[in-house]
């Protein structure tokens, strides 16, 4: 028992499991050969174990105006990291990939991030509700005209509600299932994640290592999205409302679901597509080291 908490502890570490995935997929790429198929099931997966607790009936009404507010801040943080990726006149799988990034919703990690760095959370709950349920329509929509139609709208609105709708929907039916969910979410939810980016990193490492042209923009823009805008989240938003709620804006100002955006950059424009949301876990993981120490409510 003593040894399957100790392990369980180890893979709930979502920074240290993260960052060994990244490491892996840079170093060790060979074994994910031909393991592709494993994208879609891993983050079908861990979105719905990620959304188990969130209480899609909460009062989001009374909370409706700023919650858009969160969104939108959201969403104009992806555009303007879209619009720097435009500026640095990159590939088009490239720009294709910061357009996904640009329109999937926040990850899911801000609530626990909320709580560790005393932000507010009632705030970052609704804005995360709002967020995945608009995000099944303003995800391909988005990414349908900033890519002028190059992707078939029916397949894209197909594969977004097969990556956000199902696992939306099959979050609710997991409280009827008695399982050790206080065990086994973080772990398994680390472990999807892992091999996603691990494949997603694999299967472009000869990209990541040749062709520093597109890498290193690629690395300044992510950059850029997460700590410069996080940063400025804080200190700007942070003179006009109280310092829990700054928190949660700066989180939202830092954290895309990558794991949503790698697998449908991959499944609608290829692997090189899938290149800005599988580097742009080490700086979110990065960032939450550095907000811990800089910005965290005691």
């Amino acid at each position: 028992m003593l040894l399957l908490k100790s392990i369980s502890t180890v893979l709930g570490n979502t920074p240290l499991i993260l960052s060994l995935a990244i490491v892996s997929g840079l170093l060790t790429p060979y074994p994910a050969n031909n393991m592709e198929f494993l994208l879609m099931p891993a983050l079908i997966f861990a979105l719905t174990l990620s959304l188990r607790t969130i209480p899609l009936k909460t009062s989001l009404s009374e909370n409706l105006s700023t919650s858009f507010r969160g969104y939108a801040l959201n969403l104009m943080i992806g555009l303007s990291a879209l619009a720097v990726a435009f500026a640095f006149s990159l590939k088009q799988d490239a720009v294709n990939g910061f357009i996904v990034l640009a329109f999937v919703p926040p990850a899911i990690a801000v609530i626990p991030f909320t709580h560790l760095l005393g932000g507010d959370r009632r705030f970052s709950l609704s804005v995360i509700i709002l967020a995945y349920i608009l995000s099944i329509i303003i995800t391909p929509l988005g990414i349908w005209v900033f890519t002028e139609g190059v992707v078939d709208p029916v397949y894209m609105l197909k594969i977004t509600l097969l990556l956000i709708g199902v696992p939306v929907l099959a979050s609710r039916l997991l409280p009827y299932f008695s399982l050790p969910y206080e065990i086994i979410d973080r772990p398994a939810i680390n472990l999807s994640f892992f091999a996603i980016t691990y494949i997603l990193l694999s299967v472009n490492h000869q990209t990541i290592y040749g062709d520093t042209s597109l890498v290193f923009p690629v690395l300044f823009i992510l950059f850029f999205r997460t700590f410069a805008t996080g940063i400025l989240a804080k200190r700007i938003i942070g003179k006009m409302t109280d310092p829990s709620r700054a928190i949660s804006y700066m989180l939202f100002a830092s954290y895309k679901n990558a794991g949503a955006a790698a697998v449908l950059s991959f499944e609608l424009f290829g692997e090189q597509a899938a290149i800005p949301a599988a580097l742009s876990t080490s700086f979110e993981i990065g960032f939450m080291i550095y907000a811990q120490k800089a910005f965290k409510i005691r």
